[in-house]
């Protein structure tokens, strides 16, 4: 078990952790609707942004900004509810200047349906993710889910839905041969959108099936590794490239992981709940 330090204490609902080309940790805050930075040499901490709706997922864009997945104002409580912002905020993408912390809509509401961003990434071509597990407001009622959504927006902005899929689909990451990983946070596994050679992508196969508690949502590629947060199950877990689980890191009951990144030799975690920022030595 690794000596967990704590950073921050105090925050509203934190969510994706990413490290800054200077060094400090950038997170957003579902709760208090916010963009902060976090330096780990002076412990200080800067409010950058603030937002209508929730911020829910974060990201640093080959151009250098930070974009941000906007669900439209919902995050969870202890008691497996939800709160929600008022007003609501059409879902979005937000692209945010990393120094003056403007932003604006990267990308709002489609013809077709309204949006609730909930995480993102890019590709290598600068292609947009991001997975929308669409009507939130159910939770927990979890029968009535709708079936998710995976989209794709091109550097010029043109967004489509690249898949659907069951079970909340959640944090995604790139694979290293290509393929697209998603995690489904209650259906307790991480599926492969294995990569065509068109560019496209096949439907969703199983990857790793993991522990019935786990529930994944967030994860980050290091290496050979990928670390994955599980909110309801309290845990970190490390897994190898072909999705067999190596490491579990226990964090406490209520912790509620959300998300995570490596900087500074460290693994940096959010915790929802408890609303704090921690990290601890990564020897991957």
């Amino acid at each position: 078990m690794p000596e967990i330090t704590t950073h921050l204490e105090g925050l509203g609902f934190p969510e994706g952790p990413v490290e800054l080309v200077d060094g400090r940790i950038a997170f957003v805050d579902l709760r208090d609707r916010t963009l902060r930075y976090y330096d780990p040499v002076s412990g200080g901490v800067e409010l950058v942004a603030e937002f209508p709706g929730s911020p829910n997922g974060l990201r640093i864009g080959p151009d250098g900004a930070l974009y941000v997945a906007n669900n439209g104002g919902v995050w969870p409580m202890p008691d497996g509810t939800l709160r929600f912002a008022d007003p609501q905020h059409p879902g979005a993408v937000h692209r945010v200047d990393p120094v003056s912390g403007e932003w604006s809509e990267y990308l709002v509401e489609l013809a077709d349906a309204p949006l609730r961003p909930n995480d993102l990434v890019f590709d290598t071509d600068g292609t947009l993710y991001f997975t929308d597990p669409r009507n939130w407001e159910v939770i927990p009622d979890f029968e009535r889910f709708e079936t998710g959504r995976l989209y794709a927006v091109t550097p010029d902005g043109r967004a489509r839905v690249v898949a659907t899929v069951d079970g909340f689909c959640n944090v995604l990451a790139f694979h290293p041969d290509g393929s697209l990983l998603v995690g489904l946070s209650y259906a307790n596994r991480i599926v492969r959108f294995p990569r065509r050679a068109d560019g496209g992508f096949d439907p969703a196969e199983d990857w790793s099936v993991l522990d019935e508690h786990m529930a994944p949502d967030g994860m980050i590629l290091a290496g050979d590794r990928l670390i994955v947060t599980g909110s309801r199950g309290d845990e970190v877990q490390v897994l190898d490239l072909s999705g067999r689980v190596l490491e579990r890191v226990p964090l406490g009951a209520g912790s509620d992981p959300t998300n995570v990144c490596v900087a500074h030799g460290r693994v940096w975690v959010t915790l929802g709940y408890p609303g704090t920022l921690v990290s601890w030595a990564w020897e991957g």
